[in-house]
């Protein structure tokens, strides 16, 4: 079954023809990166403990083509690490542009970056996406002008996180209850891509790093096949708690968060006690 939707995009109106028997995929997250430029104490991504990765362009292109012969996909969010440290950014929009017109594509930065960015590779992505971006105390300075390069007719662009405090979230002990955490997740909506596989949450996949940095045994997630599997196969498997999930510690603890600041790589900026 088809219908024709219409929507605003750079400023145009589209028709576009969207096969409205397909299950619906909210939104789904990329790292472009798993690296960044700065070094947040206690990354939820694990970013500054990380090694240096840039996803490669055929792989993401050839991904998203399966997941969007399965699924509407209303958001891709564009991440890492620090998504506009990969040189082909403006390629992976327009990647995402192609193959899900009807998809809002959301780049989520600290800004650092987009001083330099090439006025027409800028120019790109701010008419091709939204600007998301995160600011940090010790960004704060240069914020102003960071906002002003995202600057369109689109309002949208001026959405902003602000990341002045993190929070500890790992139980090294692995005796979580898991339904319980699922239920109270702060993540369990950031559906993330990876090599073909979908993960119900960053720190299922990239957990992977704070094993390796301090040698650690926490069960990194395998995903699910998103060429092996059919779209309600899943759905259901995102939509269910996961082993990971026995690490994770969501309750409320006023232990728990802390203010931002510079990370010494300790495993202590990770785990509540």
């Amino acid at each position: 079954m088809f219908k024709f939707h219409k929507y605003i995009n750079n400023k145009s109106l589209l028709t576009v023809k969207i096969n409205i028997s397909k299950l619906i995929l909210p939104s789904l997250e990329v790292h472009l990166t798993d690296h960044c430029n700065l070094n947040c104490k206690g990354c939820s991504h694990f970013s500054n403990i990380s090694d240096e990765y840039f996803l490669d362009i055929s792989e993401f292109e050839r991904d998203l083509k399966e997941l969007c012969g399965k699924f509407k996909i209303y958001r891709i969010i564009l991440l890492g690490g620090e998504p506009l440290l990969h040189p082909k950014i403006t390629e992976f929009v327009s990647i995402c542009k192609n193959i899900s017109p009807i998809s809002q594509i959301e780049i989520v930065s600290n800004g650092i970056l987009l001083p330099s960015l090439q006025k027409d590779k800028l120019d790109y992505i701010k008419n091709n996406a939204n600007i998301i971006l995160s600011k940090y105390p010790v960004t704060s300075d240069k914020f102003s002008q960071y906002l002003d390069l995202t600057d369109t007719a689109n309002m949208q662009n001026k959405l902003i996180y602000i990341r002045n405090s993190f929070r500890k979230y790992i139980n090294l002990n692995g005796n979580s209850n898991i339904k319980k955490e699922y239920s109270i997740c702060i993540m369990k909506q950031c559906t993330t891509l990876f090599n073909g596989h979908l993960y119900n949450c960053p720190f299922a996949l990239y957990v992977k790093y704070f094993n390796k940095k301090f040698n650690q045994n926490i069960t990194v997630s395998q995903g699910i096949d998103i060429y092996k599997s059919n779209p309600k196969q899943i759905l259901q498997y995102l939509n269910k708690p996961i082993e990971t999930c026995k690490y994770c510690t969501f309750e409320n603890d006023q232990n728990a968060s802390f203010a931002w600041e510079q990370s010494k790589g300790l495993m202590e900026e990770w785990v509540l006690k």
